[in-house]
């Protein structure tokens, strides 16, 4: 849109260019009719009166030159400005470019990031099985050496009582010795 904008006011630039030169051209023609009315009679009332109308022509062509200059001057103001935009347009669709060149890539970085989390998660199952089954053995072990250490008190247990009734029944028979 600011393009266009450019180019509407770039072509009334020229425009009043050409305006411009054609209300100078016609300000020289009169100069030259005037400087000849005013040669041909040194003096004279219709002179006079021509010459006050073609004064008034003048006036009113140097009047229009100056408005015409006016807006000349406003339409390249207005040209600049909009160059300026246009140029700073310019600078943040280099930037958006680039953003979206970098989120491209970013995109096409996702599927491989996605196949390192799937991978991670399928390591990280592995070492759950893993770690399971070797606190399930560690477990199994353990439980055979206690059921083993168990077995073996029961039968130091046994044998402890075993002695002891041994050596109570000779403590016993040690005692009705002493009394006879």
């Amino acid at each position: 849109m600011r393009i266009s904008q450019t180019n509407d006011l770039e072509s009334e630039l020229l425009s009043l260019k050409q305006d411009y030169e054609k209300i100078k051209s016609e300000f020289q023609n009169y100069k030259l009719r005037a400087h000849a009315a005013l040669q041909k009679s040194a003096t004279g009332n219709v002179n006079d009166i021509r010459i006050s109308e073609l004064e008034t022509v003048k006036e009113s062509l140097e009047a229009e030159l100056r408005e015409r200059m006016l807006e000349w001057e406003k339409s390249l103001t207005k040209i600049k400005s909009l160059q300026g935009d246009l140029l700073a347009l310019k600078d943040h669709s280099s930037a958006l470019e680039s953003h979206i060149v970098r989120l491209e890539a970013r995109v096409l970085d996702v599927p491989k990031l996605r196949e390192q989390i799937e991978q991670l998660q399928r390591n990280s199952l592995n070492l759950a099985e893993d770690h399971q089954k070797t606190v399930d053995q560690i477990n199994a072990e353990h439980k055979i050496y206690i059921d083993q250490l168990k077995r073996q008190m029961q039968d130091q247990l046994v044998e402890i009582e075993e002695l002891m009734k041994s050596k109570n029944d000779e403590h016993q028979s040690l005692q009705n010795i002493s009394e006879v």
